[in-house]
């Protein structure tokens, strides 16, 4: 026995064994159909969309809407129980009237610049998407280009060469005719 302990890790006893598996038979890759390829497209869209919604701070649009639509919430609230109230006292307001009719105009000013970022989004995320797909089967064409030959142009005539006769041996081959 040795004065020291092996230091070398095991090899594992299962892979000794086992014979390397073969992979599996590789399959042509299936083309997706119409409406596979409709709906993906849709949702690179999508995703191209709330990408530029977001890169162009849309999302800080929607935080100020909806702090704005909380705002007159409060106003709606205040003014439901000064009208249920008696008028004995006077009401002290959070949200005065005044200030709600500004928020409400403030707020109409961003739901429409909130629609117009999301037209834009939309026009230039599927500018984007198309290009991207333009690009993608093109590159798909230029790596396998169709074998063709050049169509022969009108009025041009394929070169004649004499060809030789194996019958004639060491002869010259007969002459040929010209076309007329």
């Amino acid at each position: 026995m040795s004065r020291y302990h092996s230091v070398r890790p095991r090899k594992d006893k299962h892979k000794r064994n086992h014979a390397p598996q073969s992979a599996a038979p590789t399959q042509p890759p299936q083309m997706p159909s119409y409406e596979q390829a409709e709906k993906h497209m849709l949702q690179q869209l999508e995703k191209a969309r709330t990408e530029l919604y977001k890169l162009r701070n849309g999302d800080t649009l929607d935080t100020s809407i909806a702090r704005w639509k909380r705002n007159l919430a409060i106003h709606d609230k205040e003014a439901e129980a000064v009208a249920n109230s008696d008028m004995s006292k006077p009401h002290r307001w959070t949200v005065s009237p005044a200030m709600a009719l500004r928020a409400e105009k403030h707020l109409e000013s961003l739901l429409q610049r909130q629609s117009d970022l999301m037209d834009q989004c939309h026009t230039d995320a599927h500018k984007i998407v198309t290009d991207m797909y333009a690009r993608r089967e093109a590159e798909a064409r230029s790596l396998c280009p169709p074998k063709q030959t050049p169509a022969p142009q009108a009025g041009s005539q394929p070169p004649q060469t004499p060809t030789s006769n194996p019958s004639n041996e060491g002869g010259d081959s007969p002459p040929l005719k010209p076309e007329a």
